[in-house]
């Protein structure tokens, strides 16, 4: 997003935002499956079954390479119309079909990755992973600008070479991050086996698996909602949305990394039957997550300008960005809260009220609060990121009462 917004401009920058929530949503069953290998890897693990661990490895592996095809082609084929239905301003969108078109077509080497980590993280590894994730950021950052304004015998490319560039880096780790697992950790070698496809494994893939990615799609169905609002107010305020969820996803980061962790040991102490040594995991969580969160929320709202023009030097765009982080802010606190209750829920493999949860809170709140408030009162996009941050403390309310009432301690996916 930086090298887009320094290197060609405002505009590609919104194109590349226009194009994030539908990404998004063709992807949702991608990390529905991911998040449904990391429990039962955790669980297997816990539970010391040897068996269940290799299948769940080769047929969460099968499962994720032949759904990346499936969503390339279908995103492929519906991208221009999925980008029209989002209300797309007409300068930016041939942009935007480019990007978006040559990331969605490269889709298997990012679910690849994620399956990786997924599974190493359900093991207790994270920093592997991380090592992955550092190869593919370096390689991103390198070629990126490379390709954006050409050197030597490469050709100027624009925002086309912004999306090669992160295929590209996704390509190069996931082969390095592949030769390293199969030499490096044994737990890989049941990948050289014979494959037996387990009906009864897949079903519990699924179990897991299909509420998360429908938990996602309402998530995207709802960016996609509110991006269509966005882009009525014209492409400055869409570019400004952009930089505001860039800097949104890293200021979650944190919290989200440790909800993962949550994931990991809520899962392996339930296949182990120490459910006692979950609330302490919970509560360990919380605590480190607002640490974090709160520094962010600190420095974005002293600093605001200053790391809003990484992105841009538009003078509009930073003003509207500003405006959209001194309100949105103040979800980085509450998502410490959330993303710690649901990863207790998805170690336990309790997918199906997270679900219910996100409709709740965006289809019934955050849509219509956010119409109503930009278009019927003086509010306008501030009305927006208002409608965000409300239905966002209703989400922490609802998963707090679901976690105290206890019913995710009834989940045991796989036993010793």
């Amino acid at each position: 997003a930086v090298w887009v917004g320094r290197l060609i401009g405002y505009q590609a920058l919104a194109a590349i935002s226009a194009s994030f929530p539908i990404l998004f949503f063709l992807i949702s069953i991608l990390i529905g499956l991911s998040v449904a290998t990391n429990t039962l890897v955790g669980q297997s693990y816990g539970a010391k079954n040897k068996g269940a661990l290799a299948s769940v490895l080769q047929n969460s592996f099968f499962a994720i390479v032949l759904l990346s095809f499936i969503i390339s082609i279908i995103g492929v084929i519906f991208c221009r119309p999925l980008l029209t239905l989002v209300n797309t301003p007409e300068s930016i969108k041939a942009d935007a079909h480019k990007y978006l078109t040559i990331i969605i077509g490269g889709i298997l080497f990012r679910a690849v990755y994620n399956w990786f980590g997924g599974t190493l993280r359900g093991i207790g590894d994270s920093r592997t992973p991380l090592i992955i994730l550092v190869i593919s950021v370096i390689l991103n950052i390198i070629f990126t600008p490379l390709l954006i304004i050409g050197v030597g015998p490469l050709p100027r490319l624009g925002i086309v070479g912004s999306a090669l560039g992160t295929i590209l880096a996704f390509f190069f780790s996931t082969l390095i991050g592949y030769l390293f697992l199969i030499k490096k950790n044994s737990l890989f070698d049941c990948l050289k086996k014979k494959f037996h496809l387990s009906f009864e494994l897949i079903k519990k893939l699924f179990y897991v698996g299909i509420p998360i990615t429908f938990n996602m799609i309402v998530r995207s169905f709802s960016w996609i909602v509110i991006i269509a609002l966005v882009n009525k107010f014209g492409p400055t305020l869409t570019a400004a949305y952009g930089i505001g969820v860039r800097i949104d996803m890293f200021a979650f980061l944190p919290a989200l990394s440790i909800s993962i962790a949550v994931s990991s040991m809520t899962a392996q102490n339930i296949g182990a039957g120490r459910f006692e040594r979950v609330p302490k995991v919970l509560k360990s969580a919380i605590l480190l997550s607002l640490f974090f969160s709160l520094t962010i929320y600190a420095l974005v709202n002293i600093f605001p300008r200053s790391i809003a023009s990484i992105f841009t030097q538009d003078e509009t765009v930073l003003t509207n960005t500003i405006g959209y982080l001194r309100i949105i802010s103040f979800n980085y606190i509450l998502f410490s809260f959330i993303f710690s209750f649901q990863g207790v829920l998805r170690g336990a493999g309790d997918t199906r009220y997270l679900l219910l949860f996100t409709i709740i809170s965006m289809l019934v709140f955050r849509i219509p609060l956010a119409y109503f408030l930009a278009g019927s009162t003086n509010l306008r996009e501030s009305g927006i990121w208002i409608a965000i941050l409300l239905s966002t403390l209703v989400a922490t309310f609802l998963n707090f009462f679901y976690y105290r009432a206890g019913l995710w301690r009834k989940e045991v996916l796989i036993k010793n």
